[in-house]
């Protein structure tokens, strides 16, 4: 008899997933010797870090905290693996780096003061099977990197409309995410079609962006833990980044994790599907 594993991730999910199933079937010795399959519906999986406070370069040494937080992403990541078995990718800013602090007192910005910015993912590969469609993906000038988990529907159409303008690495539907938004700046969301979750960050205009499907298909929440902007398809991608869980009974009692942005946590929040906001997004002014 054929045997079947499921494992979608967060109920949320299964429906889109039922809808457009895109299962990978595995066909192991000794399953094949019996004349079954196993059966899993995963997703791939996000978390990124954007510090809210500036770093001060004088008193801290970058190398350590660099180790650090490439260490507690990898955790972060890590708690998120069954959601992308394939491969997984982190990007961190380049030296620290995501823009100049302002001092107010000296009207101009700070060189000896930094943020930081991380994106990570783990990666289920169907739709291109090549190291080609591992994220985080970046454009050919490497200002822009972004993150996705989910499914575009069209992506072929939009290649043809894009080609033009855009190098493509690979045939990932999810990289069409930054060609669309170099074309069309944050109208890009208005433009895709399908069930994804996605963080992207443009360097140039110091500018990070997290935005979901109009139905809210794929999961992304976010929550702030030691002045950091943290933002993970499941909440518990948190707890190695410093986040301390506690239910929210509010939310219990009134049911507000199921008609809200509220979770069963308190402090963590659903990013709005586009229906009701087009996208989260987090600025880093530049001076």
């Amino acid at each position: 008899m054929p045997s079947s594993n499921f494992d979608c991730g967060d109920l949320k999910s299964v429906p889109g997933a039922l809808r457009n199933i895109k299962a990978r079937v595995i066909d192991a010795g000794e399953h094949k010797a019996q004349g079954s399959i196993t059966i899993n519906l995963k997703m791939c999986g996000i978390s990124a870090v954007v510090t809210l406070d500036r770093i001060n370069a004088v008193s801290l040494d970058k190398s350590i905290y660099l180790q650090k937080l490439t260490r507690t992403l990898d955790e972060s990541l890590d708690s998120i693996k069954h959601r992308g078995p394939d491969a997984r990718g982190q990007w961190i800013s380049e030296n620290n780096r995501v823009g100049n602090s302002f001092n107010p007192r000296m009207r101009r910005s700070s060189t000896n003061c930094t943020s930081v910015l991380a994106l990570g993912h783990v990666r289920l590969a169907i739709t291109d099977l090549t190291p080609a469609g591992e994220q985080p993906f970046l454009n050919e000038q490497r200002n822009v990197h972004a993150v996705v988990n989910g499914e575009l529907y069209g992506h072929e159409l939009l290649r043809e409309e894009l080609a033009g303008s855009y190098q493509f690495k690979g045939n990932s539907d999810c990289e069409i995410v930054i060609a669309l938004y170099l074309k069309y700046g944050l109208h890009f969301l208005s433009k895709l079609r399908g069930e994804f979750a996605l963080c992207l960050y443009d360097e140039r205009r110091q500018m990070f962006v997290a935005a979901r499907d109009r139905f809210g298909i794929k999961p992304l929440f976010w929550t702030v833990s030691e002045n950091r902007l943290l933002v993970a398809s499941e909440a518990k991608a948190f707890l190695s980044l410093g986040w301390k869980p506690e239910w929210d009974v509010r939310s219990l009692v009134e049911d507000g994790w199921l008609h809200s942005g509220r979770t069963l946590f308190k402090g963590i929040h659903k990013v709005n599907d586009s229906r009701d906001k087009q996208c989260f997004t987090f600025y880093q002014p530049m001076f």
